[in-house]
């Protein structure tokens, strides 16, 4: 017992002293007022690396390790602190851990080595992949790490990752279904095609045969405004023709000046309304009509 108060005593004292020279260097260097903000800044940045280790560390609960087929097939590290990202059973597995230095990352990675992760090996100091017999792809991978030292403030993270890798004969099988899926849809996008093509070719045979409907209907039909001018027309001209007849044939002439010349008058302007009508622009029945109508006027003059 008194040894062991000897001992304290002993320590304390170095404590004290190493204190004491601690204090008075930190006093030199305040006393250089140039320093002073250099030394607050050091300090702020100090608390604030601390705070952000602290919530970090907060992040992680306590937590037992899932138990399942895929994670079976790994060392379970002693770490009692970490949180699963996702645990789909047997396709994949994913979590994060709070580990201690570099050399505790390196002895995991050689226990897994020894649980069959020993093929394929990749390793770039900070993520190590491998594989299983069964094809299981596991990937390790540190955070936090000083390359240049190595060293960790309290803890590291490492994220530990399980992949299960199909056989042979599943991607075989996957890439069947696939092909057999890429063909169903080829020949259903190749059907609508098809059926939108027939739909249009249908709408357009729709569209011509109401167009030739309407063409037709048309051809076959006289514009009201052109019987109406070739009826005046035609009376105007049966008026000249009986009116003259009746000029020629009359012994005082002279009485029916009058008359003579409001008739010719009628004459000119129903002669003039007819020249103006071109029969390039006359459809079938229009042109017909038209036809019709000189043929009586002609016979009504003779």
């Amino acid at each position: 017992m008194e040894k062991m108060k000897k001992v304290l005593k002993i320590i304390w004292d170095i404590l004290k002293k190493v204190l004491m020279v601690i204090l008075k260097i930190l006093k030199a260097i305040w006393s250089v007022k140039i320093l002073r903000p250099v030394i607050i800044i050091v300090i702020l940045i100090a608390i604030y690396l601390y705070m952000q280790d602290e919530a970090t560390l907060k992040e992680f609960d306590d937590f037992t390790w899932p138990t399942n087929e895929l994670v079976n097939t790994i060392e379970k590290h002693n770490s009692k602190r970490g949180k699963v990202g996702y645990n789909y059973d047997k396709n994949s597995f994913t979590m994060d851990l709070l580990i201690g230095n570099k050399n505790d990352f390196i002895r995991y990675i050689e226990k897994n080595k020894k649980k069959g992760y020993d093929l394929e090996e990749e390793f770039d100091g900070q993520v190590y992949k491998a594989k299983n017999r069964n094809n299981n792809l596991l990937s390790l991978k540190i955070k936090y790490t000083n390359k240049a030292s190595n060293y960790y403030a309290k803890s590291s993270m490492m994220t530990v990752t399980i992949k299960k890798e199909e056989s042979k004969e599943e991607k075989e099988k996957q890439e069947l279904e696939a092909k057999r899926k890429a063909d169903t849809e080829a020949k259903e996008a190749e059907e609508r095609a098809k059926k939108q093509k027939a739909e249009e070719e249908q709408k357009e045979k729709e569209k011509k045969e109401q167009e030739q409907k309407k063409t037709e209907a048309t051809t076959n039909t006289i514009d009201p405004q052109f019987k109406k001018a070739m009826d005046s027309y035609e009376s105007a001209m049966k008026e000249y023709s009986s009116f003259m007849k009746k000029y020629t044939s009359s012994s005082n002439p002279v009485s029916m000046m009058n008359d003579y010349n409001s008739i010719m008058e009628k004459y000119t302007n129903a002669n003039n309304e007819f020249n103006k009508i071109k029969k390039e622009s006359l459809n079938s029945a229009e042109l017909a009509y038209y036809l019709e109508v000189q043929s009586r006027v002609v016979s009504s003059m003779n």
